[in-house]
């Protein structure tokens, strides 16, 4: 009896252990990869949504520059300078007042020289310790900006050409400090986001074309030139930290199930861990919604465009970009509050004036861009007339609400960049018609 109780003590103790074994490698392990490529896409997408709202601010950056040397009064006077119509020091005078009232509305700005034949016309500082780093600006012939870096401090610097005509009168040299834009992204404890000299960051983790590790990090990289890339980092330790947990929490569970029931402990490990699967692809999902939808207006987004693109390179249509006039007086009248206010008040009409299928895409602060698919006989002024008519008959503000608009038919998505471009200029057209 002694020997056949020890005998059935060693089989029931191998079969114990085969298992365990057995459902390790068959259940455990498999499932624990999956919870590992879930953790990464969620670092993938959240990352990518930083890089997205990062690339917001600089194309904010870019346009604020674009506005400032668009005003047709200073460059004007340029043109009569150059020509000897006018000495320097008027230019200087006149020049001075109007320029510095357009770079006071200006964030995050470090610096702002407006230059004409070689010499600085007017000049602003944020501090006496700013200095510019940007190259000899007379080789540049189109808006170029530079990424630079002052210890531990971003900034971004442009050289906008001032143009009237064909004809080069000058340039803005600007730059815009990153500090705000880049701590704004950092409202994570455990999640670094930075701009970052271009480097080699480890091995890259297949299948992502944007995912490296070295031995303690992940990282997320995209150039944003040839010397920088954004990078968004977080240790394995914390990135890893609930698959580390559920380990060896399931490890635990395994053992001591298998000792009073195996098929319960099978059952265990298999729901337990499908249901963090389950979170994790929730979270997925959360964070990709959150990527392709604004969160104040609820239309789509521009990181929602550039996938759609991608996704429809052959596709037509027409286009129309909105730009909402006098937006920031009414931000500065009646506060940030009614402003948001006035942009979902927008947004809903526009989605309202359209096509179920046809696009409502938040193209910037107070821009909309709307895309209506497979139309390519120009309804645009149909769909502009229907907006105009139901935000003139809004009464939920004491103002009203009027924008400027441009149109253009494209003829493939792969080069709609240009026709936005073609379309943005006829709606600033239009709008420095009105004022």
């Amino acid at each position: 009896m002694k020997t056949y109780m020890r005998r059935t003590r060693i089989i029931f103790a191998v079969v114990i252990l085969f298992s365990i074994l057995l459902t390790v490698l068959s259940i455990f392990l498999p499932m624990q990869n999956e919870i590992e490529m879930n953790t990464l896409t969620y670092f993938n997408l959240f990352a990518e949504t930083k890089a997205h709202a990062f690339n917001e601010a600089i194309n904010k950056n870019i346009q604020a520059s674009k506005s400032l040397s668009s005003r047709s009064a200073i460059r004007d006077k340029s043109v009569d300078y150059l020509n000897g119509t006018i000495t320097f020091d008027e230019l200087v005078d006149f020049t001075t007042s109007k320029y510095l009232d357009g770079v006071g509305v200006i964030e995050n700005l470090l610096y702002a020289v407006r230059v004409v034949d070689h010499q600085a016309v007017v000049e602003y500082y944020a501090a006496a310790s700013v200095v510019s780093n940007l190259p000899d600006y007379s080789a540049y012939t189109e808006l170029t900006g530079f990424y630079s870096m002052d210890g531990a401090v971003e900034s971004f610097e442009v050289i906008s050409p001032i143009i009237s005509g064909n004809m080069i009168v000058g340039y803005d040299l600007v730059g815009f400090s990153l500090a705000r834009p880049v701590a704004a992204l950092n409202n994570d404890p455990t999640v670094h986001f930075a701009l970052s000299p271009a480097r080699e960051y480890g091995d890259r983790l297949k299948p992502f074309d944007n995912l490296y590790e070295d031995g303690t990090t992940v990282y997320y990289s995209q150039p944003v030139n040839e010397s920088y890339d954004i990078v968004v980092s977080e240790s394995k330790a914390s990135l890893f930290s609930e698959l580390q947990a559920l380990t060896i929490r399931s490890i635990t569970f395994l053992i001591i199930g298998y000792l009073a029931m195996l098929l319960l402990i099978y059952l265990f490990v298999v729901s337990y861990a499908r249901r963090k699967i389950s979170d994790l692809s929730l979270a997925r999902d959360k964070f990709k919604k959150h990527a392709d939808i604004d969160e104040l207006t609820g239309a789509y987004s521009r990181h929602f465009l550039s996938n759609y693109i991608n996704a429809h390179p052959n596709e037509s249509g027409t286009l129309i970009i909105i730009d909402l006039d006098n937006f920031k007086m009414i931000n500065d009248e009646y506060g940030h509050v009614v402003g948001d206010a006035v942009l979902k008040t927008t947004a809903s009409i526009i989605q309202n004036s359209i096509r179920s299928d046809d696009l409502s895409i938040r193209y910037g602060g107070d821009e909309f861009l709307i895309i209506l698919r497979q139309d390519t006989q120009n309804n645009g002024t149909d769909v502009m007339d229907r907006i105009k008519i139901q935000l003139s008959s809004q009464n939920q503000f004491a103002f009203s609400i009027d924008f400027s608009y441009g149109i253009a038919v494209f003829d493939s998505m792969l080069n709609i960049s240009s026709y936005i471009e073609q379309a943005d200029k006829l709606m600033y057209q239009n709008k420095h018609k009105k004022y």
